[in-house]
């Protein structure tokens, strides 16, 4: 049949029924014995204990702890009853998490209507996150309801910002499905709620950057690090992480002279740093990562901040060397040679677009 098993343990008979199986230790091992089959047959989702009431009697307080400290010691989540439809909600957003004087508290955001609670996990920091999976149950530390604001928060009791701990937060809809999850740690930045675990590699070149200005967020202080950096927006984190300027009077000609770009792109074409096509930079466009380390480059030689000879030969290290522009190989291979490129995986990946990670932290390196 498509519905779910579950099976009822008689609670009610423990200590309470001619039934010796139920009287005084052997209701200990019997119940525990039940339990313990339920969970042996996969085709048993749950139990039921008659009567909930029964949970609270004097006499049956023995069976309870056995239940409760060892057949059953950890939270569990109401299996889904794919049959009734439903979908998970969308993954929670701009987490952080601060040193409170009851504990750490965890804030997060959730906008979907159809959020109806979340589960917190708490992983320790060897552990893999990853809520969803049975072997998780023992990092559920908390089920709350969703509270009428977008903005929820939970405070960890037991824990403190000293205990090095990531949480993952996931949103549940009333049919029980679960969302992805919202992972937050310390290693995520201080200053940008959607910058979180998983870009820890950029969390200190961003927060750096952040802290001495060349870089904000948007409008909602989001810094959207998987986004393409635009080549006008990666002119104005060059020029600033490095205090470059210049006095120019004439400026590419798709570059409009009231775009909040103009005068970085001007001080940089002036220096000679960005060459663009012809007469024009094409500020809008996504700037590839081949062409960041070119500028790079030209940056690094008008600043001299190198001095040891180099070759040209450092792009053939790459497994997808050959696919790196004429123009671009000679920068590519120095900056290769210098240590500030490595390649991911033995690829260089010179025509993808850079992401705004990718840019910080090139330039925080830099």
């Amino acid at each position: 049949k498509n519905v779910h098993l579950y099976i009822g343990q008689a609670l009610y008979k423990v200590n309470d029924d001619i039934d010796s199986s139920f009287l005084g230790v052997r209701a200990v091992s019997e119940v525990k014995n039940q339990l313990d089959l339920n969970h042996d047959h996969q085709n048993v989702y749950g139990s039921i204990l008659f009567r909930a009431m029964n949970l609270n009697d004097t006499n049956k307080q023995d069976v309870v702890e056995i239940i409760k400290n060892q057949v059953w010691n950890t939270k569990a989540l109401i299996p889904v009853m794919l049959w009734k439809g439903g979908s998970p909600p969308e993954k929670p957003s701009m987490g952080t998490f601060e040193e409170v004087s009851q504990g750490v508290r965890i804030t997060w955001r959730d906008e979907d209507p159809n959020t109806a609670y979340y589960v917190i996990y708490r992983f320790e920091k060897d552990e893999k996150v990853h809520p969803q999976k049975d072997s998780t149950s023992k990092n559920i530390i908390h089920i709350q309801r969703k509270m009428v604001s977008a903005d929820q928060e939970f405070i960890d009791k037991e824990r403190n910002l000293k205990e090095n701990v990531l949480y993952g937060i996931t949103a549940v809809d009333r049919l029980h499905n679960e969302s992805l999850e919202l992972v937050i740690s310390k290693s995520a930045s201080k200053y940008f709620p959607d910058v979180s675990s998983q870009h820890s590699w950029a969390v200190p070149a961003m927060d750096a950057l952040f802290e001495r200005g060349v870089i904000k967020g948007d409008t909602k202080g989001f810094f959207q690090p998987t986004n393409p950096t635009k080549r006008g927006d990666f002119i104005i984190m060059l020029l600033g992480a490095l205090d470059i300027s210049a006095d120019f009077t004439e400026n590419f000609v798709d570059v409009s002279n009231n775009s909040y770009y103009y005068n970085h792109v001007g001080m940089a074409k002036k220096i000679g740093i960005v060459k663009g096509d012809g007469s024009r930079f094409y500020p809008e466009n996504p700037i590839t990562r081949e062409d960041m380390m070119v500028i790079i480059w030209n940056t690094m030689e008008m600043l001299e901040i190198h001095k040891k000879p180099l070759t040209a030969m450092g792009w053939s290290q790459y497994k997808d060397g050959r696919s790196i522009s004429s123009y671009a190989s000679a920068s590519i291979s120095k900056l290769t040679e210098l240590g500030v490129i490595q390649g991911f995986d033995g690829y260089i990946h010179p025509k993808n677009f850079a992401t705004r990670a990718e840019c910080v932290v090139m330039l925080n390196s830099l």
